[in-house]
C-alpha cells in the first residue's frame, strides 16, 4: 500500500505526527495541574435484613412446604449468603479501593447498630464476615497455646489445640461488636409503636386510604380466585404487600407454591404493594421522621465529627463507618425524604450507603459533599450533596431535642379509641369516687419508671398488702398493671379496711 500510494502516505504520516504532537503536549500541560483530590472519610451505611422465612400467617397456605412455616420471620441460609456478598463489596469499595478501612477489624474504625430482631442482627453479622473476612484474626504463642485456657477442666484439650494450630478461633476469626437493645426499648427499629399521635393521624387519613382500596377492587378479586380455599377477609393494599412480601421469600427460596401467579397477575401485587408503601406508608411524614431518627441523627452526627477531624488533620484517628441493620421502611423513608423515585417494593439485603466526601483542591481548600447509593445505583441528591445543604435537611427531619420528641408523640393516649387508657381513667375515677364517698380508703400511686418489671411490682404489692394487713388489717381488693411505661401512667393499688 505504501508503494502504491506513496505520496498520500507520507502526507498522512505528517498529519498524525504532527496531531499526536498536540495531544502529547496537551496531556502535559494537563497533568503539571493538579486534579482536585477526591477522598471518602466517613460511611453509613443503612442495610434490609436478608432473605427470610415467610412472616405473615394469614397466607401460609399458599405453600405445602411445612418445614419452610417453621420459624417464620427467621434469616435463612441464602438470605446470609446475600449479605455476606454485600460484605466483600463493602470491602472492595472501602477497604481495597478507598483504603478507608483497615482489611483487619478495627474497633476503632466502625460501629454497627441493630434493631433488636434475630433475623437483623444475624444479618449484621452476615455484612461483617463478609466485610472482615475470616484469617485475619489473631494467632497464639506457642507458650500461649500451652498454657492459657479458662478456670474450667476442658474435655479433648489437646485435640481442640490441634485443630488451632496457632489460631485463637477457628479460621482466624474476629469477633466484633454489634451493638442492639431489647424490643421493648428498640427506638432504632420500631420507635413509632409507641407514639400516641400516630394513631389519630391514621385515624385523619383513613377515607383517604379507603379510596386507595377502591383503586385495587379488580386485583382483589383476582386475587381472591388466586388464592381458592385461602380465605382473606377485608382485603387493603397492605395486605397486598403481606402477600408479595411472601411470595418474593417463596420465589428466592425455590420453594413450590399452592397458587400460579401469572406475570402480570406479579406485576399488579406489587404494584399494590408499592402503592401501600408509598401513598399510605409515607403519607404519614411523623413516622417517617420517627423511623428517621436514630439514623440520621447519627450519621450527621458521625460526618461533623469526620469533618473536624479533616480540619485538625487527624483523619487517621476516630470512627470512619457507621452500619445500621434496619428494615425496608427505613430505607422508603429514606427515598422519601430526599425525593428518590421508588420503582419496586425493596428487595431483601437492600442497602443505602451515604459517603462522605472531603475534596481538596490546587489551592488546598476543602469542600465536603454527600454521596448517596440505592443498591449500587447513585442516586440525585438534588441540591443535597453540599454538606451545609445536607444537615439543614437533616435537622428538618428529626428531632431537635427531647422537648419536640414529647410534643409530638408523648401525648395522652385518646380514650375514644384507646381501650385500655379508657379502663384505666374509669379505674382511677371510680377509686377517687369512692375515696371522697368512704373516707376509709387508702389510695397507693406508683409510677411505672420506678420499678424494673412486672415481677418487681408483684413483689412490692404483695409487700405492701402484708405490711397493711399486718398493721392495720387491711385487705388487697384491686391491682390496676401500668398500661404504658410513660410518667402518664399509674398503677392504682386499693386497700380497704377490714
Amino acid at each position: 500500500y505504501q508503494r502504491r500510494v506513496h505520496g498520500i502516505e507520507l502526507s498522512m504520516g505528517i498529519s498524525y505526527t504532527t496531531t499526536s504532537a498536540v495531544i502529547f503536549f496537551l496531556c502535559g500541560a494537563l497533568m503539571m495541574a493538579r486534579a482536585d483530590e477526591d477522598k471518602i472519610i466517613f460511611v453509613s451505611a443503612s442495610i434490609r435484613h436478608g432473605a427470610r422465612k415467610m412472616l405473615f400467617p394469614q397466607f401460609f397456605g399458599i405453600t405445602k412446604d411445612t418445614e419452610f412455616l417453621k420459624d417464620p420471620g427467621r434469616l435463612t441460609n441464602i438470605g446470609r449468603h446475600q449479605l455476606y456478598l454485600l460484605g466483600r463489596q463493602l470491602a472492595y469499595r472501602y477497604t481495597q479501593k478507598a483504603g478507608l478501612l483497615n482489611p483487619a477489624y478495627d474497633p476503632n474504625e466502625i460501629v454497627v447498630r441493630s434493631s433488636g430482631l434475630n433475623r437483623t442482627v444475624e444479618s449484621a453479622q452476615a455484612v461483617l464476615s463478609g466485610l472482615y473476612p475470616p484469617g485475619l484474626g489473631a494467632a497464639l504463642s506457642s507458650f500461649q497455646m500451652e498454657n492459657v485456657k479458662p478456670p474450667i477442666e476442658i474435655s479433648d484439650i489437646d485435640t481442640i489445640r490441634k485443630d488451632l494450630r496457632d489460631a485463637a478461633l477457628p479460621w482466624y476469626q474476629r469477633p466484633i461488636s454489634v451493638h442492639t437493645t431489647t424490643a421493648i426499648n428498640d427506638y432504632l427499629f420500631s420507635p413509632h409503636t409507641e407514639c400516641n399521635l400516630l394513631p389519630r393521624l391514621e385515624r385523619k387519613y383513613k377515607q383517604e386510604w379507603e379510596k386507595l382500596n377502591d383503586r385495587y377492587t379488580d386485583l382483589y378479586k383476582r386475587m381472591d380466585e388466586l388464592l381458592g380455599n385461602i380465605k382473606v377477609k377485608d382485603w387493603s393494599i397492605d395486605k397486598l404487600y403481606f402477600l408479595s412480601d411472601n411470595i418474593m421469600s417463596l420465589n428466592q427460596h425455590n420453594i413450590e407454591m399452592v397458587i400460579k401467579p401469572t406475570e402480570e397477575d406479579m406485576k399488579n401485587l406489587r404494584e399494590g404493594a408499592l402503592t401501600d408503601t408509598t401513598d399510605k406508608f409515607l403519607k404519614l411524614e411523623l413516622k417517617v421522621k420517627l423511623l428517621l431518627h436514630a439514623i440520621l441523627s447519627d450519621t450527621l452526627k458521625h460526618f461533623q465529627n469526620a469533618i473536624k477531624r479533616a480540619q485538625e488533620n487527624t483523619l487517621k484517628e476516630g470512627l470512619k463507618f457507621a452500619l445500621f441493620q434496619i428494615s425496608d421502611g427505613h430505607l422508603v423513608s429514606m427515598h422519601k425524604m430526599f425525593e428518590w423515585e421508588i420503582t419496586e417494593p425493596v428487595p431483601y439485603s437492600s442497602s443505602v450507603l451515604m459517603e462522605l466526601h472531603m475534596i481538596t483542591n490546587q489551592a488546598g481548600e476543602k469542600r465536603y459533599e454527600i454521596r448517596a447509593f440505592y443498591n449500587g445505583k447513585q442516586m440525585d441528591m438534588k441540591g443535597n450533596a453540599v454538606f451545609a445543604n445536607f444537615e439543614q435537611k437533616v435537622l428538618a427531619n428529626i428531632f431537635k431535642d427531647e422537648k419536640e420528641f414529647l410534643a409530638n408523640c408523648k401525648l395522652p393516649a385518646d380514650p375514644t379509641w384507646d381501650r385500655e387508657t379508657y379502663f384505666a381513667v374509669s379505674i382511677v375515677l371510680f377509686v377517687t369516687f369512692l375515696t371522697i364517698w368512704g373516707g376509709n380508703w387508702v389510695i397507693l400511686v406508683k409510677k411505672p419508671e420506678e420499678v424494673e418489671d412486672k415481677n418487681s411490682v408483684t413483689l412490692n404489692v404483695q409487700m405492701i398488702a402484708h405490711h397493711f394487713k399486718k398493721q392495720y388489717m387491711l385487705s388487697l381488693i384491686h391491682i390496676s398493671e401500668p398500661t404504658r411505661r410513660y410518667a402518664i401512667s399509674y398503677a392504682v393499688f386499693c386497700l380497704k379496711k377490714k
